[in-house]
């Protein structure tokens, strides 16, 4: 589907490699979009609407009627500007006096309002058109192991009476599209404070910065990866504040990204790409901790199918149902198997008594409703642990002999010859010997 983006007034002139990380990521998830050079200021929510409640209504029923004219979905790029366009957006639905009124100052202009257009945040559609399972689906870079805490702003989620795009104190529909990079998003007590930006304001700098050090103080001692939000009002708070802290001799080293540059690695585009180096706080450990979790899985990568591997781990709603875990009292814990491979364990795996306790009774495969089955991987990993000489005794002794004579056991003619039953012979043995010899031969070819 395509949008209409609403850029506002900070990103372009402020923060314009927001803007082009934003065109970025949606380029790579296949997703159109137009501009206009036919919108003003949304208006702005705190200083602007001291004018006048209906100059701030008429401008933000403007911009609404441009988007309108276009026959598309209004997208903002901005926590304000989408609080300020929904907000209107509602009040014009519910009040016919005030569309009226809109609509007889619009007709000086040439233009009418009909509340057809809808308006939604970035995230919002990104979560409702494209769904986290269909982010996942077009990753290129697992962001696995990054740990990465979620400023959702307060104009996202409030006024939660017009917006009603999350529950606003709970809200959950930011961290899915974190989970949905494979990036780790962590819960912490300030996510829903206030960055503070409307300080700025009012000249109480001292209090905007109280606000960003108080987030800051916490998300240090979870040794959070990166903070992200999708404001770019909160972003330069705790990028630019960051900053401004550490110059007053306090040591915070936060990176702070917009979500469509977290996007936009989790979609394949390098750091050069999005532009990373524009920010005040480096990216810099963001990128090594990335790359040292990229090196960690690259015993793995190219042997086993990483991506449907997370999906499982992610899933894991099978995990109760395990007849060897049940059996085990969860002694053996399956996804954990597959969470070590994750982290690039492979040969650990491969020696450890785990992977031959998967009983390969298929019910993850009957219940699976990704159509995956962990006993796949299991299945996998049995064979390269035997291919390494790391099998149980057991096991290696049932390949020989079959091997040897095809079979896995030795019969008992004595036995056969009490009950009356004819004794075996070497049937279609040296057919099949001949076969897997062949098939070895060109294996190691």
């Amino acid at each position: 589907m395509p949008y209409m983006m609403f850029w506002g007034c900070h990103i372009p002139a402020r923060f314009p490699h927001l803007e082009h990380s934003m065109k970025k990521a949606l380029g790579a998830l296949g997703i159109q979009y137009s501009e206009s050079d036919r919108f003003t200021c949304c208006p702005e929510n705190f200083g602007v609407k001291a004018i006048g409640h209906y100059s701030w209504l008429l401008t933000a029923g403007r911009n609404l009627a441009v988007a309108e004219s276009s026959g598309l979905d209004l997208v903002s790029a901005c926590n304000g500007c989408y609080s300020t366009l929904k907000s209107a957006w509602a009040e014009l639905r519910s009040d016919s006096m005030a569309r009226m009124s809109l609509n007889h100052a619009l007709a000086r202009v040439g233009m009418e309002y009909r509340g057809t257009v809808k308006v939604r945040h970035f995230l919002e559609a990104l979560h409702e058109d494209i769904s986290p399972a269909g982010i996942k689906r077009k990753i290129r870079r697992s962001l696995q192991g990054l740990k990465i805490a979620t400023h959702p702003g307060c104009h996202l989620l409030r006024p939660s009476t017009h917006l009603r795009f999350d529950e606003p104190f709970v809200a959950a529909k930011f961290d899915q599209l974190i989970a949905a990079t494979c990036a780790e998003p962590i819960p912490y007590a300030s996510k829903f404070l206030c960055c503070g930006g409307s300080f700025n304001y009012c000249g109480e700098e001292e209090l905007s910065l109280s606000a960003v050090r108080t987030k800051l103080k916490e998300l240090s001692e979870l040794k959070v990866d990166a903070l992200v939000t999708g404001c770019p009002t909160c972003y330069s708070q705790f990028d630019q504040g960051q900053m401004l802290l550490n110059r007053a001799g306090e040591k915070f080293s936060i990176p702070v990204l917009y979500y469509t540059e977290l996007l936009g690695l989790a979609l394949g585009l390098s750091a050069q790409e999005l532009a990373l180096d524009r920010h005040r706080i480096p990216v810099d450990s963001l990128l090594a901790r990335l790359a040292q979790k990229e090196s960690e899985a690259a015993p793995v990568k190219g042997i086993l199918d990483l991506q449907m591997m997370r999906q499982c781990v992610a899933c894991s709603a099978c995990k109760d149902d395990c007849p060897a875990a049940k059996i085990s009292n969860e002694a053996f814990s399956p996804h954990r198997v597959l969470q070590q491979l994750l982290e690039g364990k492979l040969e650990e795996v491969l020696g450890s008594q785990e992977i031959w306790q998967c009983l390969d009774c298929y019910t993850c495969e009957e219940m699976c409703g990704q159509a995956i089955g962990m006993n796949r991987f299991f299945r996998q990993l049995r064979e390269l642990a035997l291919a390494k000489g790391l099998a149980p005794e057991a096991v290696s002794a049932a390949v020989d002999l079959f091997r040897k004579s095809g079979s896995v056991t030795k019969p008992s003619s004595v036995m056969r010859k009490k009950l009356g039953l004819n004794e075996l012979k070497a049937g279609g043995d040296a057919e099949l010997k001949e076969m897997l010899s062949s098939l070895e031969t060109k294996e190691k070819k």
